[in-house]
């Protein structure tokens, strides 16, 4: 499990680039992910190749949940030409994950401390949230899964598009970048409608 890696060139330039009032660097700076290692600590090899940091996938896959990526696909190409993106999520330049590495990282840590990790970085983000009173919007996005995944189910984003997954229903805070604080995942055929009730029942113990 790689937890660092040495900057190259390229990779500093990238980050004298971003300034610090940066939101999605401010974000990530303000939350604490060192208590992913302890989660996922076990579901790695002592020894063997060093896979992607577990915190810079889990950084990754928030975006998802921001809004920034449209799905574990649209994330991966994002990665790729973004170079601000990949360098605040902590993958060096020309070595990002593909959509593929994101649902196996999903399938090793699986979903009860994938989740487990989710509602802890949730919490982190509600309690500055709600310090400073921010309002709040319901929206959900879709992840795509292999048609292995017998739990996925066909679901409706658009009038003509149809995709095979998962839908995630969230509670963000109208703020640049949106902030989640609450959050559902169920079969892509579940209809957003249904999900308003425990989304704001959520949000309100957050």
């Amino acid at each position: 499990m790689r937890k660092s890696q040495q900057l190259s060139f390229i990779d500093l330039i990238v980050k004298y680039l971003i300034p610090d009032d940066e939101s999605l660097k401010i974000l990530f700076d303000s939350i604490d992910f060192s208590f992913i290692f302890d989660l996922v600590k076990d579901k790695y090899k002592p020894r063997g190749a060093h896979g992607y940091n577990p915190v810079s996938l889990f950084k990754a896959l928030l975006l998802i949940y921001l809004g920034i990526a449209r799905s574990e696909r649209d994330l991966a190409n994002k990665l790729r030409f973004n170079a601000r993106l990949a360098f605040l999520c902590g993958f060096p330049f020309g070595n990002t994950p593909s959509h593929a590495t994101f649902y196996c990282f999903r399938n090793r840590l699986g979903s009860k401390i994938f989740f487990d990790i989710l509602l802890n970085l949730i919490a982190q983000a509600a309690t500055i949230i709600f310090d400073k009173k921010l309002s709040l919007s319901i929206d959900s996005t879709h992840i795509e899964a292999f048609k292995s995944d017998k739990d996925a189910k066909i679901g409706v984003k658009k009038t003509n598009f149809f995709f095979y997954g998962y839908k995630v229903h969230v509670v963000v805070t109208n703020t640049e970048p949106p902030l989640p604080i609450s959050v559902e995942v169920t079969p892509a055929n579940k209809h957003d409608g249904n999900l308003l009730k425990p989304l704001v029942e959520k949000a309100q113990k957050s």
